[in-house]
């Protein structure tokens, strides 16, 4: 009788127990479990994104090689044409200070464009991008011996309406392409925005709009042989 009395408060306390932590361990569980395919969501999102960034390095790795190989066939173009432009087949390989064409005068080549068809004089920006992909770009004039080169060869091949040459107006000032001012204004009118400057056959310089058409006068600096 004794020892029944004794087991019934624990078995009640035992009951008690199990009824309080049960519903404990079984948050936790759910809690444990909820955390889990939350990691597991996060895990195979972070594996796609590794695989979306793994293709775009293979496909960023195989546009730098086309870039490199370009690279190497443009340099490869080009060299070609500065031997043929220098050193010319018809010449039997003989190398002059000047591409072909141009005509060397104190340390720089000129070419004077006034022989091509009605069609072909441009804008100052064209005829500039046109000097450049001859590898030479507008004449630029410092100092009276320059000057008279230019003068006397726009006199030597005339053209009606003169050459363009690269000097511009910008900010309200005449500009050499090189960024330098022209220091002489005296040989120009008045800068007026939007024009340009051209070189004519009488061996002066006119101030003209930049969107008019004219030829051009494309130079650069001579190798040294």
């Amino acid at each position: 009788m004794s020892t029944h009395r004794h087991d019934a408060p624990v078995a009640r306390l035992e009951a008690s127990s199990s009824s309080w932590l049960l519903p404990r361990v079984t948050t936790v569980i759910d809690e444990i479990t909820n955390q889990l395919k939350e990691n597991q969501t996060t895990l195979l999102a972070t594996n796609e994104n590794l695989t979306k960034l793994s293709d775009q390095r293979e496909n960023f790795t195989k546009q730098i090689q086309v870039l490199e190989d370009n690279w190497k066939k443009f340099n490869v173009s080009r060299a070609q044409w500065a031997i043929d432009s220098y050193c010319p087949k018809d010449k039997g390989r003989t190398c002059s200070a000047c591409q072909a064409g141009f005509l060397e005068k104190q340390m720089s080549c000129y070419l004077f464009i006034n022989s091509e068809a009605p069609s072909e004089p441009k804008t100052w920006e064209e005829a500039r991008e046109n000097c450049r992909g001859r590898g030479a770009d507008l004449v630029v004039v410092h100092n009276e011996d320059e000057k008279k080169i230019l003068n006397d060869y726009s006199a030597r091949y005339p053209v009606p309406n003169g050459y363009w040459i690269g000097l511009k107006v910008e900010g309200g000032t005449w500009k050499w392409i090189d960024g330098t001012d022209l220091t002489d204004t005296s040989w120009i009118g008045s800068p007026a925005e939007g024009h340009c400057a051209v070189s004519l056959m009488n061996r002066t310089w006119a101030s003209v709009r930049c969107d008019q058409k004219r030829t051009r006068v494309c130079t650069h600096k001579a190798l040294s042989l």
